[in-house]
């Protein structure tokens, strides 16, 4: 670069000859590029490291000079040159514009490693109140990447947000502050750590209701609503859901599922879903989850549609339809797998291997089951832990493994005493008293079946209910308590209006027609 024109010429026409370099057709002037890459490899490791970063720094400028008035197409490509120089600044400028760009194509293992890259340069530079609101900057970005990339439970996730947060704090900055608090309360809520992510959650709620922004109320009410969802508090859950679900407009809150890593509407209305079930309207819960996935897909974020089709396969589990379990289990995977997101993998494997297993592939099915949890462990996460757990149990007894089945139920019913995450603890009840009865103890069944009953007549959960009743007073139909049986069933089933082709409906009618 520092020879005349006509030097340089006659040097790259003898590297032409040469064959290391070959002439590419470009506009305005042709382009140069290398034969095989291990030359230029060569050629480059050969240059002193003081020159290559002149080098990148002169090239990056040039960039700049030629594309000055379209500079976003070249983002990437400026941030490696000026990466590889000695100008931190312009490369942190860069690296963070090109990562952007990254999470709009949903390319979040490309936004990480720029993001990364921009923090671990951010370090050379002084201490300022100006590098730290850089540093909060990239710290609010990465954030959602990491929970796409690493899980939302894992450390990295937690190191962010309270980075950001400590920073927002120091720097007067609401709205990072608000994004780092929403962020560690979705790590405590996939931690299990529910009391936490409740308090997180409801001073989000404070916040935005003391702001009055529109914005933070959406994020605030479906954040609250998913921890209290898996808490077993289903209708608190569902009045804050129903909430984001009335102010949500696909087009307005478009950039938050960029900004905070998740679509809000997608959240609560998937959320909502699982909520309508439990509370006795599968068909409801059926139909918002249809129209929460078409959502999903329109809006092209991956992330956003990962989540809509974790909870869909988790809502045709309840529903104990295999197929359809197996189905949407087998789109999640494949999505997951080609994005790099570990959260929703190791969970659709679960419910993948409880499908094969309730289809007839039963050793097939637990063994995807296992390695499923095993590397669900592995990522941290913990929401959910006591369902899948269930699945395992079920699975196992189908295979006859009736004390593995029992100690499963265990650990299951210990982690709902420790964490507090009761929304699926009334099942836990009716599957210990169904295991208790292969074993022949009637009467310790008919007490799990009782306390199953109460646990969701409490909740309001009239799905796990009416399933519990069913267990419970197929029981006394056997022992000649056929009266006794009846009423509560014929009671429960009443008050249902919608889903009677659902196997649960139609396991309910059966009895009662026995019974009459």
């Amino acid at each position: 670069m520092d020879q005349p024109e006509e030097a340089l010429r006659r040097g790259l026409a003898r590297l032409q000859a040469g064959e290391f370099i070959y002439e590419r057709p470009a506009f305005p002037e042709v382009e140069y590029t290398f034969k095989h890459g291990l030359t230029q490899q060569v050629a480059y490791g050969s240059l002193l490291l003081e020159r290559r970063r002149t080098l990148h720094e002169r090239t990056a400028g040039a960039i700049e000079a030629l594309f000055g008035d379209r500079l976003e197409e070249h983002c990437g490509e400026l941030a490696y040159h000026y990466s590889h120089s000695d100008n931190a600044a312009k490369a942190i400028e860069y690296l963070g514009r090109a990562a952007r760009q990254a999470v709009q194509r949903s390319a979040n293992q490309e936004a990480e490693a720029h993001l990364s890259r921009a923090l671990e340069l951010l370090e050379s530079l002084p201490a300022s109140p100006q590098r730290d609101e850089r540093e909060l900057e990239l710290q609010t970005a990465i954030g959602p990447v990491l929970m796409a990339t690493r899980g939302y439970a894992s450390p990295e996730v937690e190191a962010c947000c309270t980075r950001a947060l400590a920073l927002s704090r120091t720097l007067g900055e609401t709205a990072q502050q608000f994004s780092a608090l929403l962020g560690l309360r979705r790590f405590y809520n996939l931690r299990a750590e529910y009391r936490r992510a409740q308090e997180l959650g409801e001073r989000l709620l404070d916040e935005a209701r003391r702001t009055a922004e529109e914005d933070l109320l959406l994020e605030a009410h479906g954040a609250l609503g998913s921890t209290l969802l898996f808490r077993g508090e289903f209708e608190a859950a569902r009045q804050h859901l129903a909430a984001v679900a009335e102010r949500y407009d696909p087009q307005r809150h478009r950039a938050h599922a960029v900004r905070y890593g998740l679509d809000p509407g997608v959240l609560a209305r998937m959320f909502l879903a699982c909520t309508l079930w439990f509370q006795g309207r599968p068909e409801a819960a059926v139909e918002e989850s249809r129209v929460t996935l078409e959502l999903a897909q329109q809006l092209a974020h991956t992330f956003s549609l990962s989540f809509a089709l974790g909870f869909t396969t988790q809502l045709y589990q309840y529903r104990r339809d295999a197929a359809l379990t197996l189905e949407r289990a087998e789109a999640a995977i494949a999505l997951s797998t080609e994005q790099g997101f570990p959260y929703w993998l190791s969970q659709a494997e679960v419910l993948r291997g409880w499908a094969l297993a309730q289809l007839g592939r039963q050793r097939e099915g637990l063994a995807v089951m296992q390695e499923g949890l095993a590397a669900y462990r592995a990522s941290g996460a913990r929401l959910g832990y006591s369902y899948l757990l269930a699945l395992l149990a079920e699975t196992l007894a189908g295979e006859g493994a009736i004390d593995d089945a029992l100690a499963v139920i265990a650990e299951a019913q210990a982690f709902v005493r420790d964490t507090g995450e009761g929304y699926y603890a009334a099942e836990l009840h009716r599957l210990e008293g169904t295991l208790l009865l292969e074993r022949g103890g009637a009467a310790g069944a008919e007490a799990c079946f009782r306390q199953s009953v109460e646990s969701a007549r409490t909740q309001g959960a009239r799905m796990l209910q009416l399933r519990a009743q069913t267990a419970l007073s197929r029981l006394w139909q056997e022992q000649g308590r056929a009266d006794e049986a009846r009423a509560p069933l014929e009671t429960l089933y009443a008050g249902f209006d919608e889903g009677f082709e659902t196997l649960d409906l139609q396991e309910a009618r059966a009895l009662l027609d026995g019974l009459a």
